[in-house]
């Protein structure tokens, strides 16, 4: 009988419900006698719903057969013939093949794994050459048999390989031992044996496995060794040894710190350690100069990744070793080269400011020289310009940058510059500027038309915004999102433009450029109506990814 859950079937709820949930699960036999009488049964229980056993049954059947006779063997008196059943039905019941012969080799009896082995249902009487699973091997069967009773010592665990009955190779793990009556004396051999076929073709897959991943070691075009935790080394490819100078044999058994300069050695054991405690595959000695030492005594830097691995014996780590010399020089002429470019734009912006300075100085004293006033100007507004220019060289030489200016910076020290060519020195100036410039960073293509736009249009402000010794107060407001400028506002409370006057279509030179400027920047700019004048200019285009 199998119930698969007993809560689940009414004639077994009541009972299972009231046994703390101790069977949930049941299978059950009869025992019976000869005559077919029952006299009790056979069961198995679990806490837990489970499937159909039949295997359950079938060793339960089996033990209940047993069980019936030695009862019937026990009602009538022969406790001695039931002793010698009961030890013969634990023996048959053994999974493990048994069998026993005589001196001669003749079965004496078996159990039933061997007899199901062997294909026969009884053996007694027989020899190994009458059973033809045994018959090819029977010589090497009684050599052994011979040196058990000879020797009267077990012969334990002996791995054989075979052929099985279809031709199959298998390998039986086989114990022997002598049997001996009271006075010492040898009149046969119990044997048994396992079949250790699955075992053996791990062992040898696995075996199959390291012996590839050596030979993909030792033949990788990387150098590589293997150390376990102390530091020994366990391994070392072909290349390896090239790249140290030693043979395989001189750094077997060594410590890896023989590879290691003499002042790093006693840090390395700490690295090592450290790996040991975490180890993820990752570059030893990530941030830090790494050396090794070859075996005439030279220092080369090398790249070191380490992974862990595992060889059976304890956990040890697979160093791949990367000579980088080669690219070490390449980085350093590289570093020179950029060192030396960056000192000639350096000089390149500043001589182009000290030209552009010179130019500037010149327009000036031309403009102090002259007497006509349009002329006066006209000098003034061109020497503002060339100065606007020459200062986005000279923020480039200071602050080193050769790809990028702040504009914060630049337009601060714009408008100081065109404020003190502008106004007459006095010691209350008439016009205020308010400017808040926070620092934001533009391209050098887009900052000089930029410069220039922005010294237009407050020298316009400054020129024409408050006639007649006008008081006033000129805004200049850079908004700035993620450290890009965004928005830039320049208004005055001035007298405004006159009527019908446009950006691009004024008598003004500089107003006319205007619009020239904004699109070389790559900026909108809007007059916005209102009292006085303002415009707002808003950056297009983003920073990055500008190749205009």
């Amino acid at each position: 009988m199998i119930v698969k859950d007993t809560l689940a079937d009414p004639r077994f709820r009541e009972l299972a419900e009231g046994s703390d949930g101790a069977m949930r699960f049941l299978t059950s036999v009869a025992i019976l006698e000869e005559r077919g009488r029952s006299v009790g049964f056979l069961a198995v229980l679990d806490g837990e719903p489970r499937q159909d056993c039949r295997g359950c049954v079938d060793a339960l059947s089996l033990a209940a057969e047993q069980i019936g006779v030695m009862h019937e063997l026990t009602k009538q008196g022969d406790r001695a013939i039931a002793s010698e059943h009961w030890l013969r039905s634990i023996i048959d019941v053994i999974p493990q093949p048994i069998f026993w012969q005589d001196l001669d080799g003749r079965f004496l009896g078996a159990n039933r794994a061997f007899r199901r082995d062997v294909r026969r249902s009884n053996v007694v009487g027989l020899v190994d050459t009458d059973i033809p699973a045994r018959a090819s091997i029977a010589e090497s069967l009684a050599d052994s048999r011979a040196r058990v009773i000879d020797s009267r010592k077990p012969m334990l665990n002996v791995v054989e390989e075979r052929l099985d009955a279809e031709g199959a190779q298998v390998w039986l793990s086989i114990s022997k031992v002598p049997l001996l009556n009271q006075h010492g004396q040898a009149g046969g051999m119990l044997g048994t044996y396992a079949d250790i076929s699955d075992l053996k073709r791990t062992e040898k897959a696995l075996r199959d496995s390291e012996e590839r991943f050596r030979n993909a070691v030792l033949a990788a075009p990387t150098s590589m060794l293997i150390t376990d935790q102390s530091g020994v080394i366990l391994l070392v490819n072909n290349q390896a040894e090239r790249l140290f100078g030693y043979m395989r044999d001189e750094l077997l058994g060594k410590s890896i710190e023989m590879l290691v300069p003499q002042r790093a050695r006693s840090e390395h054991v700490g690295l090592r350690a450290e790996f040991f405690r975490d180890p993820v595959t990752r570059q030893m000695g990530a941030g830090r100069d790494v050396y090794a030492i070859r075996k005439d005594g030279t220092e080369f830097p090398v790249e070191v990744g380490l992974s862990l691995i595992d060889t059976g014996a304890g956990p040890a780590v697979l160093a791949a070793i990367t000579d980088i010399t080669l690219r070490r020089q390449a980085q350093e002429h590289v570093e020179a080269a950029l060192k030396e470019k960056t000192l000639l734009l350096d000089e390149i912006h500043h001589r182009v400011k000290n030209n552009l300075q010179v130019i500037s100085s010149l327009l000036s004293l031309q403009a102090d020289s002259s007497r006509d006033e349009v002329v006066k100007a006209a000098l003034t507004e061109s020497r503002n310009r060339i100065a606007a220019m020459a200062l986005t060289h000279e923020l480039l030489y200071e602050r080193k940058e050769h790809s990028r200016v702040n504009l914060g910076e630049y337009l601060r020290r714009l408008v100081e510059n065109v404020f003190r060519s502008s106004m007459p020195d006095t010691a209350v100036p008439r016009i205020v500027i308010d400017a808040a410039l926070p620092e934001a960073h533009l391209e050098l293509q887009r900052a000089i038309p930029c410069g220039l736009l922005v010294n237009e249009l407050l020298s316009n402000a400054l020129q024409h915004a408050f006639p007649c010794n006008r008081d006033g107060r000129i805004h200049i407001r850079l908004e700035v999102e993620s450290g890009r400028p965004r928005r830039l506002l320049i208004a005055d409370d001035g007298v405004g433009l006159p009527p019908n006057i446009a950006l691009g279509k004024s008598p003004s030179l500089g107003l006319q450029i205007v619009p020239l400027l904004a699109d070389q920047a790559r900026l909108a700019i809007v007059l916005q109506e209102g009292e006085g004048t303002a415009y707002r200019i808003d950056f297009m285009c983003p920073i990055s990814g500008e190749n205009r």
